[in-house]
């Protein structure tokens, strides 16, 4: 039977270690005078900044019906990086794809490189990691609509329209096709302890690939998953992809 676990005051999940894996790439944006900023945190805690990641081994865009645009990520105090951008008219998510490294766990610690650099590796996963945040939900079709990411949070109801106490449905997909998966959810500001979340539940049995979700708190939401597969490298064990959607609540 599927297990959930609703309105959780704590629950702590902790998924792989080492360099690679341990931070989640958390989006926090914000609005003012025509303009969107949106600060990109690597952190156990949703939502204060912990690490902070090389800029040069993501991708940051703003994704909009009319397609893709690339944005410059800079650097924004001593732990953060962001991108800016005009604030966009219509519907669009806000998407940053930390590129998968690949570490080693070796008797010395996490190590970068395959078994090649590091043939004494217990084992060596690829870790790479998508986080979109509605940006605009004026166009609710394209709000519920897969960006073709390989690993991704969709949800079937327009998150610009949730209010505190409703719930929505999300379907996890991997290459497009929907999963079996655990999926977590929390807001920011609910714990400072690291990897707690608000929510927890799996997908349904019946329906694969979908979860629903409660949003019992007004305020910034996280959504998160994790998903593990063969990775096509033979000197790399697995693929460890994460992927998060984060959108407000009123």
């Amino acid at each position: 039977m599927t297990r959930k676990l609703a309105f959780l005051f704590a629950t702590v999940s902790f998924f792989g270690a080492g360099a690679g894996s341990a931070h989640e790439i958390l989006l926090v944006p914000s609005v003012a005078d025509g303009n969107l900023t949106v600060t990109i945190e690597s952190t156990h805690r949703f939502v204060a900044p912990e690490e902070l990641e090389d800029a040069t081994t993501m991708e940051a865009m703003l994704v909009t019906p009319a397609g893709s645009e690339t944005l410059p990520i800079t650097q924004a105090g001593e732990l953060s990086l962001q991108v800016q951008t005009a604030a966009p008219a219509g519907g669009a998510y806000a998407v940053v794809h930390r590129l998968g490294l690949i570490y080693s766990n070796t008797p010395d610690g996490y190590k970068p490189g395959t078994r090649v650099e590091n043939p004494d590796a217990i084992f060596t996963n690829r870790y790479e990691k998508y986080s979109k945040a509605l940006i605009n939900g004026s166009d609710a079709a394209f709000a519920m609509a897969p960006l073709g990411h390989p690993l991704e949070i969709v949800p079937l109801s327009n998150p610009a329209d949730l209010k505190a106490g409703d719930e929505f449905k999300v379907q996890v997909l991997y290459n497009g096709e929907p999963i079996a998966a655990e999926v977590q959810a929390t807001f920011a500001g609910f714990s400072d302890t690291p990897m707690t979340f608000a929510y927890a539940t799996e997908t349904s049995e019946t329906d694969v690939g979908v979860a629903t979700v409660k949003v019992w708190e007004p305020g910034y939401w996280y959504v998160r998953v994790a998903h593990e597969a063969d990775d096509p490298d033979a000197n790399v064990d697995t693929h460890v992809l994460r992927a998060i959607l984060s959108f407000d609540v009123k």
